[in-house]
């Protein structure tokens, strides 16, 4: 394997996701493959595209608002989610089942930990964005999952993230760990968190 033949796969990938094209970070992926690179190179620049996406969005949340953030960052986390699906053959499955979801409509954060965990083995169900407490409960009853990450723009003062929390832990009774996450979390220190 050479070094720079990988290191221009790899940025073949990351640019095809941040230019929102699906194709060819599809095709990216393959070539990073073609030249001998492995999961461990993808994870990183996921994590890679992750950051910056997250920077492109506060930048664009800041200069023009909400809406023009989403339509910019939207094609990104497109692209990176549907490139992902030519790995998950090469992923060994943790049979560790994870709900990820969000009580506001920020789905950013949730759609990269999402793509980290595929690459991880975990086996995600996305239950969406300004989740209704009452199906994410009915959600966990049936699928029973180990782990329920739960993201909110702030935790602690978010009465809807509260409610969730307090329904999980009354209604569905499950031995899921709940895992409450800010609009600002560190993605890896969510991953480390999920030990069974």
């Amino acid at each position: 394997m050479e070094a720079a033949e990988l290191r221009k796969a790899l940025e073949k990938f990351y640019w095809a996701c941040m230019d929102g094209d699906p194709v060819e970070a599809y095709k990216a992926i393959d070539y990073v493959f073609s030249v001998g690179g492995g999961l461990n190179d993808i994870k990183e620049s996921v994590r890679c595209v992750a950051e910056e996406l997250f920077k492109m969005y506060e930048e664009e949340l800041w200069k023009r608002g909400p809406k023009s953030a989403k339509v910019r960052c939207f094609p990104v986390i497109d692209a990176l989610l549907y490139a992902i699906k030519s790995v998950m053959p090469k992923v060994k499955s943790r049979d560790v089942w994870v709900v990820v979801a969000s009580t506001s409509p920020d789905y950013l954060r949730k759609d990269a930990l999402k793509a980290l965990l595929l690459l991880d083995g975990y086996e995600v169900i996305d239950a969406g964005v300004e989740v209704n407490p009452v199906k994410l409960v009915k959600l966990v009853r049936k699928v029973k999952p180990d782990f329920v990450v739960l993201f909110s723009p702030n935790p602690k003062e978010d009465t809807v993230a509260k409610d969730v929390v307090f329904m999980l832990k009354t209604f569905a009774r499950e031995k899921a760990k709940i895992i409450c996450a800010g609009s600002k979390s560190d993605l890896n220190e969510i991953i480390s968190s999920l030990k069974p």
